[in-house]
């Protein structure tokens, strides 16, 4: 199928194919023109280049030049490309339903064991960010990494998880060696490892992070002798200043189901441990070590501020418990009811309906009386009334939502800007860890 779309583009754009080539010839053939001449033969050259360049032919184009290599016309396309807008262009965004699920993964905190957690990090580029697609059919050599279905550039979750490791071993820290503990938890087991009790899962699971522009780098690699560039190389990349949305989640399932102090303790010391690691890693990885490929040149950083993050965490430090009626009973009722769900004994009759006098009855009350019978009415109307007959019905207890309604857990949850913040988040989570939780 791939092949019959090929021939038939290659059908379609034949003819302006050969213009492209003849206008490459023409330039080509200047010697001892003016440049009044050569300037004009460089924008027609451009100008029929545009429509080769448009669209997804320009891949087919460029490797139908190379095959009949006339003129190196292939060369001049690639150049033309490289220069042009269209290098620079946004990345395409698919239809914005199903993309929000793919790109902005949600996870559902109550759903997950107890201590894991969620990183979150809405990141824009410092440096640009390179990789290498394994489509071979590309109008340069080195296309930046792009996800099949939507052809988005994107960070694969594996490179996340071999960058933030091998962040973790740059640090000048002997306790994240591959051979500790610390490690085997997070990532797993070593690669060629064969000892039964060493092979195990990692407790963190990364996703893809999508960018939402992308350009071009060129590398022009000189001669040693005449000290001059022969051929610059082109690198597609996710330019500086693109932006993606990070996710980590961290799930510590091997620690389900233990029981007593002992196992709670140990636990409890682990999430400690592991948070602290992943939040000391991230910062590394992001703006020290980088990630992607050349990081060793600068490439793959992330800027540190506005970065819009969260760390959220499956514990309730502050214990929520359900509110006793009474506590209601003890706040300030207004001077018309005894209790919250009766009127004073003026108001009702014996038992507990309303009680409606009649004008002349109210005929030597004060203005105050009168206004405070019109409160009571009102409170009747709009929920006396109800609670009167749940009472009769037999209801042994208030309706929740007007009495002592249920609040919802509060996680754990901390925002931050920049990546010392992150720190500040981990230490505060663990002192609440070490102050205990429910």
């Amino acid at each position: 199928m791939k092949y019959d779309r090929s021939a038939s583009l290659s059908q379609e754009l034949e003819g302006k194919i050969e213009q492209f080539q003849e206008s490459v010839k023409d330039l080509r053939n200047t010697h001892g023109r003016d440049k009044r001449t050569k300037d004009k033969l460089k924008r027609a050259v451009q100008v029929k280049a545009k429509p080769l360049l448009e669209g997804t032919q320009r891949h087919l184009v460029y490797h139908e030049l190379c095959w009949q290599d006339k003129n190196a016309a292939d060369d001049e396309l690639r150049s033309q490309f490289a220069s042009s807008d269209i290098a620079q262009e946004p990345a395409h965004r698919p239809g914005e339903a199903i993309w929000e699920t793919i790109a902005r993964p949600e996870v559902k905190m109550e759903r997950l064991p107890p201590y894991s957690a969620v990183f979150r990090l809405s990141l824009a580029l410092d440096k640009p960010y390179l990789s290498r697609d394994e489509n071979l059919f590309y109008i340069i050599d080195n296309p930046v990494r792009r996800e099949k279905v939507f052809g988005q550039p994107y960070v694969a979750a594996s490179s996340w998880k071999g960058s933030l490791r091998s962040a973790l071993r740059c640090l000048d820290d002997e306790k994240y060696s591959d051979d500790k503990e610390i490690m085997r938890r997070l990532f797993g087991n070593e690669r060629g490892t064969e000892e039964q009790e060493r092979i195990r899962s990692g407790r963190l699971y990364f996703y893809h992070t999508f960018w939402d522009r992308v350009g071009l780098e060129v590398i022009n690699p000189h001669d040693r002798a005449t000290r001059a560039g022969r051929q610059p190389i082109y690198l597609e990349c996710a330019r500086t200043g693109s932006q993606g949305l990070f996710t980590l989640l961290y799930v510590p399932f091997d620690r389900m189901g233990l029981r007593g102090e002992e196992e709670e303790r140990k636990t409890v010391e682990q999430v400690g441990q592991d948070l602290q690691a992943v939040a000391l890693g991230l910062q590394a990885m992001l703006t020290i070590y980088g990630f992607g490929a050349k990081t060793s040149s600068g490439y793959g950083l992330a800027k540190d501020g506005d970065l819009a993050g969260s760390l959220e965490v499956n514990v309730i430090v502050e214990p929520v418990e359900e509110q006793p009626v009474q506590l209601l009973e003890q706040q300030s009722l207004p001077r018309y009811l005894e209790t919250p769900d009766r009127l004073i004994e003026k108001f009702c009759y014996e038992d507990g309906s309303f009680r409606e006098y009649l004008a002349g009855e109210m005929a030597s009350w004060s203005k105050p009386e009168r206004q405070l019978y019109e409160k009571a009415r009102n409170w009747w109307k709009r929920e006396g009334e109800r609670l009167h007959e749940l009472q009769r019905a037999g209801s042994s207890a208030h309706e929740p939502d007007v009495l002592a309604s249920k609040p919802e857990p509060q996680y754990f949850s901390c925002q931050f800007s920049i990546f010392s913040e992150l720190e500040k988040c981990t230490s505060d989570f663990i002192s609440a860890l070490e102050g205990g939780v429910k």
